[in-house]
C-alpha cells in the first residue's frame, strides 16, 4: 500500500515558475498568480538570490525533488515572453504574451468573488485543453497539447472526490490568431443524475 502511495506521488509533476532578468513589479505578481494557478505542485514562496540564479543551478538543485517544468516569465520593455520548459532535456515552448488579468482586476468586476486562499488551493486544478485538433494536427499543436496536460496530475475517476474538484485551468487554441488563451476559474461540482 505505501509502494504504491509513493508512486503516486512521484507521477505527480511539479512546476517552478520564476522570473528571468530585470524584477518588473507586475511581472513579479504575475508569477506569484501562476504559482496560485498552479498550486499545490509548486514552491509558492520561492526565494531567489539578489544576483540572478542560472536555470542550470536551479536545475541541478530541484530536480532531486521532483520537478518536471520550469515556467520562466521575462520582461523586456513592453514585451513579456513565457517559456514553458520541461525537465531535464525539453521540449521548451515559447511565448509572447500578449495580455493577462490579474486577479485584483478581476475580483473586482465580481458581484461575489470566490476565496482566493484556502482549500480550493490544496488540490491540483482540473485541466481542460479545447481546439488543439485530433491525430491529425500539426505537429507543434500535439506537443503544446502534450505539454499542458503533463504539467498537471491526471485525474483518476475511480477514486476522484467530487470535493477536490474546485478549479478548472482551460488552455484554448484560437487557430486563426495563432494564439493559446489561458484562464483559471473557480467551480462548485454537484451530484447530479441522482434520485432522492
Amino acid at each position: 500500500m505505501q509502494a504504491a502511495e509513493d508512486e503516486a506521488k512521484e507521477a505527480v509533476p511539479a512546476c517552478v515558475i520564476m522570473p528571468t532578468g530585470p524584477s518588473v513589479p507586475a511581472l513579479t505578481t504575475l508569477v506569484s498568480e501562476l504559482r496560485r494557478v498552479m498550486a499545490p505542485n509548486t514552491p509558492e514562496k520561492l526565494k531567489q538570490r539578489k544576483r540572478q540564479t542560472s536555470l542550470e543551478d536551479m536545475m541541478h538543485a530541484t530536480l532531486p525533488l521532483g520537478v518536471t517544468h520550469f515556467m520562466l516569465l521575462s520582461q523586456r520593455g513592453p514585451r513579456t515572453q513565457l517559456r514553458l520548459l520541461r525537465a531535464p532535456s525539453g521540449p521548451t515552448l515559447t511565448f509572447r504574451v500578449q495580455q493577462y488579468s490579474l486577479t485584483r482586476g478581476v475580483r473586482a468586476l465580481q458581484r461575489s468573488p470566490p476565496a482566493s486562499a484556502g482549500p480550493a488551493f490544496l488540490h491540483a486544478p482540473l485541466v481542460v485543453i479545447n481546439n488543439f485538433g485530433g491525430a491529425d494536427a500539426p505537429a507543434p499543436t500535439k506537443l503544446m497539447k502534450v505539454t499542458f496536460q503533463n504539467m498537471f496530475p491526471p485525474v483518476n475517476v475511480q477514486t476522484a472526490r467530487l470535493k477536490e474538484c474546485t478549479r478548472v485551468v482551460l488552455f484554448h487554441r484560437n487557430a486563426d490568431e495563432d494564439t493559446v488563451e489561458v484562464r483559471h476559474f473557480a467551480i462548485r461540482g454537484e451530484p447530479a443524475g441522482l434520485t432522492p
